[in-house]
């Protein structure tokens, strides 16, 4: 197994809730001042912030193509930012989702925007001052009440560890690690998460475990599969998501 070593570190004023890498830059986001920085990462041992973006609303996830930054920003939407001149990003576009931007990846000319309510936004992203989202978007089944079906003797402690849910098929994912009993509610699961490989997103919804989400027609995206992921109603065990469908048919939750 190769040995990992910190190559550098750098203070960030308001801590970092997300960061995007594209070129020499990496991309940084806060919640706590709603503020984008671009740092230099040409030499990782002495990196350096070289400007920033005051956004209008909390920073959830950013996404980065080129020297172009996508930034969720909650209740303000999808915002494309221009990082040409690293020193001073530039709002130039907005998209005004329905609800509550969470999570943002980007693939050829659309931006996949995980709404906290409204499920998943796709957005053309062609002309960037003009964003465009598609009428069509996949909101999500109602999952209906279930009952514990888990349980262990007085004493015992449940284990698991973070494992890969198998995808080998993406109408049929499997999941490979033991589920954390759950409480027994009616819920929609909330959109955390969307990372995108081939024909297909994969959202994180919350507690509601892992979806998968046919994209090949952009303008009517449809669920073709979900597992449900180890976790309970109030925690995000489906929060970050990697993807490395269709080479290693995993995606890992």
């Amino acid at each position: 197994m190769p040995i990992q070593r910190l190559l550098g570190t750098l203070a960030i004023f308001g801590g970092a809730i997300d960061v995007a890498v594209a070129g020499s830059y990496a991309y940084t986001g806060s919640s706590v001042f709603d503020m984008m920085r671009a740092i230099n990462i040409v030499d990782p041992a002495h990196m350096s912030e070289v400007g920033s973006y005051e956004a209008p609303s909390a920073i959830r996830e950013l996404a980065a193509t080129g020297s172009t930054v996508y930034l969720a920003g909650g209740q303000t939407g999808l915002h494309v930012i221009s990082a040409a001149t690293p020193a001073t990003p530039a709002l130039i576009g907005r998209y005004d989702g329905p609800a509550y931007s969470v999570g943002v990846t980007v693939a050829d000319q659309y931006a996949y925007v995980a709404d906290d309510v409204n499920g998943l936004r796709i957005v053309d992203v062609s002309d960037a001052v003009n964003p465009i989202g598609s009428p069509a978007h996949w909101n999500g089944p109602v999952i209906p009440s279930r009952v514990q079906t888990e349980s262990w003797s007085a004493g015992d402690t449940p284990t698991w560890r973070p494992a890969p849910v198998g995808s080998s098929s993406p109408t049929s994912p499997t999941r490979r690690t033991p589920r954390r009993p759950e409480c027994s509610r009616s819920r929609r699961g909330r959109r955390a998460d969307v990372a995108v490989a081939g024909a297909y997103a994969y959202v994180a919804a919350g507690a509601q475990g892992l979806y998968v989400v046919s994209i090949a027609d952009p303008a009517h995206p449809s669920q073709v599969g979900m597992v449900d992921t180890a976790g309970d109603p109030w925690a995000w065990p489906s929060r970050a998501i990697t993807p490395t469908w269709p080479t290693a048919a995993r995606a890992y939750v």
